[in-house]
């Protein structure tokens, strides 16, 4: 009896193996989620966006205030919150500080969005 018990035991997750199902509501739940986690296209951005993301950049430099920075990378929309240390036009580059003094590096062709949160 001591043998069956350890090879049951030895067996892992094949005890359980038979008892997964998946239900259609858990079905029509998860298929949303997997769709937000597809690629999106690198959006294209107006000229008055760009123009308005200038402008907060540059009160966010001149006053030394804490942005909203949304980006897109390789297929998803992050968002960085930080202040603005400098651009570097060369490389299209922007240097942000966050709250931690951690500094980021973010790509100006791949900046969406630019808001101040006051």
């Amino acid at each position: 009896m001591r043998q069956q018990t350890k090879e049951r035991l030895q067996r892992g997750n094949l005890l359980w193996e038979g008892s997964r199902f998946l239900l259609p509501e858990h079905k029509e739940a998860i298929l949303p989620l997997f769709k937000d986690n597809q690629p999106k296209e690198k959006p294209l951005i107006d000229d008055q966006a760009i123009h308005e993301m200038e402008r907060a950049i540059g009160a966010g430099l001149k006053r030394h205030i804490e942005l909203y920075f949304s980006y897109w990378e390789n297929g998803t929309f992050k968002t960085i919150v930080g202040e603005p240390i400098r651009i570097d036009q060369l490389h299209k580059r922007l240097y942000i500080k966050d709250s931690f003094h951690e500094t980021h590096l973010l790509d100006l062709t791949n900046l969406v969005d630019v808001r101040s949160n006051h």
